[in-house]
């Protein structure tokens, strides 16, 4: 499923978990505990599966139907696409590489379904190789599965209801009015209660991937027929591996479900396999790393296997001596469960799943302080934002020197009569305070203004006001891209709140004076040992944020989807229109 787990090429699972139990090692010194995991991490074995989550039977249909809640938009209020129209890959230019789609090969034909399209309208009705088939995909439970009808049943098309069963899509067919839980694919009331449409497994992955595999490719595109925001999406983002954000990233399902588990977190990937009567989730982590998950199903050997070009999984079962496509889905484990809580479950410890993670949190941070310096550059390649950075840093180190003393202004005065220039460059690393030198000029070029010059003081200074204009730069130049904005342009510009602990780091004078004498006094005692950790903690949290805001603008150049690319009215709406660099 959720293009965020599987666009990361698969590493080996005891180097990726061995790195995360050293991040971890490194940060608690428990080396003991840390001989342990090494040793818990020394196996390759994937963990025994487990064969029920609890005792007892799947809910019944007629449990499904009364458990029907409404979503909010009522019947057809989120329009299916009934007259899908296709464009060949090299023409999709609404897509960026990272962008997550639905993968289809049926029939001889290949087929892709983007994620931000189908987002907006959960149901396709297609036709592929001569055959009726409905794409279907619901968001809350990241679930995306084909249909088609089976044989001695009348072709279907399929609308939404407006209602939600375990906070998964519920559909109805236009032909007979029955109602389908997608995630089920069975009809749990009305002429067809009881009967299974026919699956055809999608898969999750990146549009580079899919193009990569499949140039061929055809891609559902955004002339859809109605006005969407296509490129935004309402409920979160799936961005670049780790990061996914809003409903999508963590928390519980909005709408209620029928039975929970806290076996996985709720929003947590599964792949979902079922053989007849019988079910199997198997973690996807587990896949991820392992390459090969082997189980069995009722009797019937499964194999879920990694697909290195496509980042995702795929599972086949054992029919005779061939393996042909089993009937599989990703789903978050919560919808999973709510289904089938007396299925199978295959994963790994949870110990070697959190080192695993680690590794991989280890690695994303790398990336993204190796990709730093680019995105600071091409944030600072636009005029307005390069003109943001050198305003914010010149006042930055006014207020720093200020801070410290090193800049002083008299509205009375006071300096009459000082000498207009002293020099005393044996001071040059005399240390007054905690990164704090002697100067080594004095100039009073007025009577209400003393300059103190010391080349150390104005390093330290320039170093601070040059991270901070670097982080209102980033934070400006991600508020304008239509990347940004499908979040929120605002949450951007939080990126930069860190940078303002600069005037409690550097400017401890100027923070006691406003409190007053009394309250000075009151605090001093435990502001003062502390200065000397003032400003490294400024550093670390203004290139923490700096690095942590141009992961934010990894899609830089980002655009506001262009539905004219295909013909889509919607273009004619307004977008936001990403800065060029050198422009006004």
């Amino acid at each position: 499923m959720n293009g965020q787990n599987d666009r990361k090429r698969p590493r080996p699972l005891r180097r990726q978990a061995l790195k995360g139990g050293a991040v971890v090692c490194a940060i608690s010194l428990v080396l003991a505990g840390g001989a342990i995991l090494g040793g818990k991490l020394a196996s390759d074995e994937p963990s025994d599966p487990v064969t029920a989550i609890q005792p007892g039977q799947d809910p019944s249909l007629e449990a499904l139907a009364g458990a029907a809640v409404s979503g909010g938009p009522g019947k057809d209020g989120i329009p299916s696409i009934d007259k899908p129209r296709f464009v060949a890959a090299g023409e999709a230019g609404f897509l960026d590489d990272d962008d997550p789609v639905f993968g289809l090969e049926y029939r001889g034909e290949v087929r892709a379904y983007p994620q931000l399209v189908l987002v907006w309208h959960e149901i396709v009705n297609d036709t592929v190789g001569g055959e009726p088939l409905a794409v279907t995909y619901c968001p809350l439970t990241g679930t995306v599965i084909a249909f088609s009808a089976p044989p001695g049943v009348q072709d279907l098309t399929f609308g939404t209801t407006g209602k939600l069963v375990n906070s998964n899509l519920l559909m109805y067919d236009r032909q007979t009015g029955s109602q389908w839980p997608q995630l089920l694919g069975q009809a749990v009331s009305g002429p067809l209660k009881g009967t299974k449409l026919d699956t055809v497994p999608l898969v999750w992955t990146t549009w580079k991937q899919w193009r990569t595999a499949h140039p061929d490719t055809e891609v559902l595109s955004t002339d859809t027929g109605a006005l969407r925001s296509y490129g935004s999406d309402p409920y979160g983002s799936y961005d670049s591996f780790p990061d996914r954000s809003g409903y999508y990233a963590k928390g519980r399902p909005i709408f209620p479900v029928l039975a929970s588990s806290d076996r996985f977190a709720d929003k947590d990937v599964v792949i979902g396999v079922r053989v007849g009567k019988e079910r199997l989730a198997i973690d996807k982590d587990l896949v991820r790393t392992h390459r090969t998950v082997r189980a069995e199903v009722g009797g019937t050997p499964v194999e879920a296997r990694w697909d290195d070009g496509l980042g995702t999984a795929r599972v086949f079962q054992q029919e005779g001596e061939r393996w042909e496509p089993a009937d599989f889905l990703d789903a978050m484990w919560f919808a999973w469960y709510a289904f089938y809580p007396n299925g199978q479950v295959r994963t790994m410890s949870r110990l070697l799943t959190a080192l695993a993670r680690t590794g991989d949190a280890w690695d994303a941070a790398a990336v993204a302080i190796k990709t730093t310096p680019g995105r600071v550059r091409a944030a600072l390649a636009v005029r307005r934002h390069r003109r943001t950075a050198l305003i914010a840093a010149s006042l930055t180190l006014l207020v720093y020197l200020f801070s410290i003393g090193d800049l002083a202004v008299s509205i009375s005065g006071r300096f009459t009569g000082a000498p207009v220039l002293q020099t005393a460059p044996g001071q040059l690393l005399q240390v007054r305070a905690p990164y704090l030198f002697e100067p080594v000029l004095a100039w009073h070029p007025t009577s209400h203004l003393a300059i103190l010059l010391s080349p150390v003081n104005l390093l330290l200074g320039a170093v601070v006001a040059a991270l901070v204009g670097c982080n209102l730069a980033v934070a400006a130049h991600a508020a304008r891209q239509a990347a940004s904005c499908r979040r929120t342009r605002y949450a951007r510009l939080l990126g930069v709140l860190p940078a303002f602990l600069l005037g409690f780091a550097c400017c401890v004078p100027t923070f006691l004076l406003v409190l007053g004498a009394s309250t000075a006094a009151a605090i001093l005692p435990v502001l003062i040992p502390l200065r000397p950790v003032f400003y490294p903690l400024t550093l670390l949290m203004l290139t923490g944020t700096l690095v942590w805001g141009t992961s934010r603008t990894g899609r830089a150049g980002r655009r506001t989807r262009h539905a004219g690319d295909t013909g889509n009215a919607a273009a004619q709406a307004p977008s936001v229109v990403p800065d060029t660099p050198d422009t006004q």
